[in-house]
């Protein structure tokens, strides 16, 4: 599971893509790869790939580097609503 973990840290500022797809590249069926790395990590594939997204770019979000809607759409949101709640869920305050 630590490949797919770093698959996973590889393409965090792309949109997440999917437990089929990463359970193809590590090669497990998607059931195995969503209980092993659950039981590693403590967390599934989707919620460690956004956690990761919303360390990564919480630094931006403090230097006001760029806004709210860039970030959003670097990290592979369609809806910045969506990232919000990504947002208060990980880090647990609003983004702005």
């Amino acid at each position: 599971m630590l490949k797919a973990a770093k698959i996973l840290e590889e393409q965090m500022t792309q949109k997440f893509p999917g437990v089929n797809a990463l359970a193809t590249s590590v090669q497990v069926s998607p059931s195995k790869l969503k209980r092993d790395f659950k039981k590693e990590h403590g967390l599934t594939p989707l919620e460690y790939f956004r956690t990761r997204q919303i360390i990564y770019i919480t630094g931006m979000l403090n230097g006001r580097q760029k806004t709210i809607k860039e970030l959003a759409m670097m990290l592979g949101f369609k809806k910045i609503s969506a990232f919000s709640v990504w947002y208060r869920k990980i880090s647990g305050t609003d983004i702005i």
